[in-house]
């Protein structure tokens, strides 16, 4: 696999987007399809997200702009394990389950967000992960991640 050191970026941006916007998820469906897609087999390549994103971009939507553009490359490399892959394209999944339901989006969005980055960080640990998703699971999944992040262990 190819490192996807920015893509694993701009899914914490597209996450915090949608956490600020949930009522625009609704717009970028199929482009959150494709992203689930090409984790849940672990075949993500570099410049993904914004690829997927980009197409379904509507002016208005300011707070996603950095779609339109290329991340400049800095030398940096991370790749995603499959395991990894696993579960961020569950939570991609999630939210597109969620579509039409603001309250329970923010709520996953706001529990999730920092997944990529602890993951790109090496910080991914089950304590937190656990203790970031409670109120999540507690109002509407009490099984959400768990069996992926079983898989991590």
């Amino acid at each position: 696999m190819e490192s996807i050191y920015n893509d694993i970026f701009d899914i914490h941006s597209m996450i915090v987007c949608f956490r600020v916007l949930p009522e625009r998820v609704g717009a970028y469906l199929p482009a959150l399809r494709e992203i689930s897609d090409k984790l849940a087999k672990a075949s993500p390549s570099e410049g993904f997200v914004r690829s997927a994103l980009r197409g379904y971009f509507d002016k208005n939507d300011d707070i996603l702009s950095w779609v339109c553009g290329d991340k400049p490359d800095d030398g940096r490399r991370a790749e995603l394990s499959g395991e990894y892959c696993a579960v961020l394209s569950r939570v991609i999944s999630e939210m597109a389950e969620c579509h039409g339901d603001r309250g329970r989006e923010y709520l996953l969005c706001d529990c999730v967000h920092n997944f990529p980055l602890m993951m790109a960080d090496g910080e991914f640990q089950h304590k937190s992960v656990d203790d970031m998703l409670r109120d999540y699971r507690r109002k509407y999944d009490k099984d959400f991640l768990k069996n992926e992040m079983s898989k991590l262990r």
